[in-house]
């Protein structure tokens, strides 16, 4: 199964009926963005990293890119490391084999996580070579992970596992009763999980061993969404609906600021301040400006040939991993 095939459009009017509806949640008078104008600004990639059976997941860390190699139903399973030193010609730099496919990569405090089918691994980088320095074995299937303060956060259809990386040891387990657990979030000292049939849940993770939960705004999905948070704001990503931004300052009475409609498919997303990357399969990779603010609009759409799976940002540049190709390099705006 490919990763963006978890993904099905639901339409925006239902779920916007479903929040004013219930009481969950209040519209703050955008439900429909203000970046509705014709989009004008059209990027094209400035460099490209053609790898084949590659480009499920994608993380950046400096001039460094590490993106996962996979032949579905095969016995090749691992991780790329490539040098962006110069983005218009990345240079392979080594190779790492893993015993099973890699769902998700990120980077934290220059280690880096991979989360496989059947495990998470903690993966060194020094000098160009990529480690395995330690591993956590996935009880159940994964669907999210999420890196903060030394502590791992790995969503699973049994619950958040919640792990120290320190002695990598578990320190809780949150269960969750209805639904089923999805994606996760971490910014701060708040956790949002939002999963199929289970709405959005926020905890406060101040001590990661005693999680406590704060409130839960239910609303109806038959997939479970890519979601990023910064502070309060929280960004769903809709599938052909495109990408909603919540406000979760009040858990149970989560308010909708507005929604982006995108072309294509609405996959993963990444927050850098109040800017936001986007991946829309076929359509590329959307960069939003002012997430989090009133005006917040569309900058560009940068076209990629192929479909887009993962995001990441680092330093000037967005990073667009598309399945079974490799990467695409475009300019940030």
């Amino acid at each position: 199964m490919h990763w963006y095939t978890v993904f099905h459009p639901i339409r925006l009017i239902v779920l916007a009926t479903f929040f004013v509806g219930t009481g969950c949640s209040n519209n703050k008078g955008n439900s429909e963005t203000e970046s509705g104008e014709e989009m004008t600004n059209i990027q094209y990639p400035i460099g490209t990293f053609l790898l084949e059976n590659a480009g499920l997941t994608v993380a950046a860390n400096g001039n460094l890119v590490v993106l996962d190699y996979d032949n579905w139903g095969g016995n090749v399973h691992g991780l790329q490391l490539v040098d962006i030193s110069n983005s218009s010609s990345p240079v392979a730099v080594s190779r790492l084999d893993l015993d099973s496919s890699t769902m998700k990569l990120m980077w934290a405090d220059d280690i880096l996580y991979a989360m496989q089918l059947d495990r998470v691994s903690m993966v060194s980088v020094q000098n160009g070579t990529m480690t395995v320095e330690n591993e956590w074995i996935v009880p159940a299937y994964p669907y999210g992970m999420a890196v903060a303060n030394n502590v791992l956060y790995v969503s699973t259809e049994l619950g958040v596992y919640v792990i120290d990386v320190e002695n990598w040891e578990e320190t809780a387990v949150l269960e969750v009763s209805k639904g089923i657990p999805g994606n996760l979030a971490i910014d701060g000292n708040r956790m949002y999980l939002c999963g199929q049939g289970l709405g959005l849940t926020t905890y406060d993770m101040s001590q990661p061993s005693a999680p406590v939960e704060l409130g839960t705004t239910a609303f109806d999905l038959d997939f479970s969404p890519m979601i990023s948070a910064k502070g309060t704001l929280v960004a769903v990503s809709l599938g052909g609906d495109g990408m909603m931004i919540l406000d979760a300052q009040e858990p149970n009475n989560v308010q909708i600021e507005g929604v982006i409609p995108v072309e294509g498919h609405a996959g993963e997303l990444i927050f850098d301040n109040d800017f936001a990357a986007l991946g829309a399969g076929d359509a590329g990779v959307y960069q939003i400006r002012g997430v989090g603010i009133d005006d917040f609009s569309i900058l560009s759409l940068c076209k990629t040939e192929n479909y887009i799976n993962g995001v990441s940002i680092t330093n000037s540049l967005v990073i667009a991993s598309g399945y079974e190709y490799g990467f695409s390099i475009c300019e940030r705006i």
